[in-house]
């Protein structure tokens, strides 16, 4: 007599577990990043050897290592002759964006099918043991996540979108819910309504303080409560901690770096760092240059697991946009084709995470010489980025200027603005909102 099992075959491919494991491993580990963000995970792969392989990879690619022919057999020496195998088993990988979304349609058929024979058993044992509604609700329950596998989100009916909101703005909490960029109580603060899931593209000139700007919000929304997680293709982990802790004590972060440093400042700084570390190591997590998440995907996939980690993850910032490097079949597109891959990944992202955004991009040649206030039509290499973000601003200082303006060039669900703001050695202030003189 033949089981269940053997009458209902498990829906399988090892085809295409198998190319994508090769196409994994031919990148060095490179398109690990990809595989992460599109939500493949080992209980993707049916075949033991080949969800062997990806826990291997997985290993190595999280302790940093490269995951490539070499350091996989040698991290499973009794396996090199089948991982050389699996290895040359494609000719090319151009498909790989396809097989992803094939092992992952899978993957959720068999939540079906398992679904629906845990259905098929729980059915055949009533009215004793359980109800109907219960049985039919598991597998609504098995069909709602075989959904979410393939879409890669969650779907909330109706219902539930318009209960979760009306309830917020009843009890007030839409604003509690806004990320700031100042401290309360400020002109700037007013002006910005920066929500979960909304991406804000901040644009300047070089040298005019897009990551001091960045590094003064981080420092309020760590105030709030709010995890942060900052992505930097340029500086290191410790210069951006250095940015950030400048602006909790009001001392320059280069000041450790000068040949006569103030040595009462330098300590006041290092005691500074310390306190930033001890109080916010579960609410800030910094991924600078030496990370190697200097990708769209390896962002994706490093927020989406901070957030598996700690339970939540309410911003990304990431310094600078087109600084990310490209996937590697994206190498020889145009850069135009690879920012707008990079600007749709980290929108997916934020949308993924609920967390709100924070974009720092730079200007083409035309916005870095022009004399007056620069606007979309300045923005380097990609139209996406406009069409993709929330808000787009800008900061602008007339060269050998003492005054900044910070302003609007596109926004959504809040008022156009234009204000100044004002330098305070480490980065930036704003005028409070109302003025008490003369009270």
């Amino acid at each position: 007599m033949k089981t269940r099992n053997e009458n209902s075959p498990v829906p399988r491919i090892p085809e295409i577990e198998q190319a994508v494991l090769a196409a994994i491993i031919r990148s060095d580990g490179a398109w690990y990043e990809l595989t992460i963000a599109e939500g493949v995970s080992a209980t993707s792969f049916y075949e033991p050897f080949h969800r062997r392989v990806f826990e291997a990879i997985e290993t190595i690619s999280r302790n940093g290592g490269k995951a490539d022919l070499v350091t996989l057999c040698q991290f499973m020496p009794n396996d090199t002759v089948a991982i050389a195998e699996l290895e040359g088993s494609i000719s090319t990988a151009v498909n790989f964006p396809q097989w992803l979304r094939h092992l992952r349609e899978i993957e959720a058929a068999r939540i079906v099918r398992d679904g629906a024979l845990r259905f098929i058993e729980r059915a055949a044992l009533l009215p004793q043991e359980g109800t109907p509604s219960c049985v039919i609700g598991e597998m609504s329950l098995a069909v709602h996540n075989a959904k979410n596998t393939i879409q890669g989100l969650s779907c909330r009916s109706l219902r539930e979108i318009g209960m979760d909101y009306a309830c917020a703005v009843a009890e007030g909490n839409v604003d509690c819910a806004t990320v700031p960029w100042f401290a309360p109580g400020t002109e700037a603060d007013s002006l910005i309504r920066h929500l979960p899931g909304r991406m804000y593209t901040l644009c300047a000139k070089t040298g005019c303080g897009k990551t001091a700007l960045a590094a003064g919000a981080v420092m309020h929304q760590l105030k709030k409560g709010l995890a942060v997680a900052y992505f930097c293709t340029e500086t290191d982990s410790e210069g951006i901690l250095a940015r950030i802790t400048s602006q909790f004590c009001g001392i320059p972060h280069h000041i450790v770096s000068r040949k006569f440093p103030d040595l009462d400042r330098i300590k006041t700084f290092a005691a500074t760092m310390r306190e930033i570390a001890e109080m916010y190591n579960n609410q800030l997590f910094i991924r600078g240059v030496e990370s190697k998440t200097a990708t769209a995907d390896g962002i994706a996939a490093e927020a989406k697991r901070i957030r598996e980690q700690t339970g939540r993850l309410d911003v990304i910032v990431v310094d600078y946009l087109q600084d990310l490097r490209p996937p590697p079949w994206m190498v020889k597109n145009t850069r135009n084709d690879q920012t707008t891959y990079a600007v749709d990944r980290i929108h997916e992202t934020l949308t993924d995470c609920r967390a709100a955004g924070i974009v720092l991009v730079q200007l083409n040649r035309e916005g870095m010489k022009t004399a007056g206030l620069p606007g979309l039509q300045h923005i380097k290499d990609c139209s996406t980025i406009e069409q993709k973000s929330h808000a787009v601003l800008f900061l602008h200082r007339e060269e050998n200027g003492k005054v900044t303006q910070f302003y609007s060039r596109k926004v959504r669900d809040q008022d156009p603005f234009l204000i100044e703001l004002t330098w305070n050695g480490v980065g930036y202030d704003s005028q409070p909102r109302f003025n008490s003189e003369g009270l």
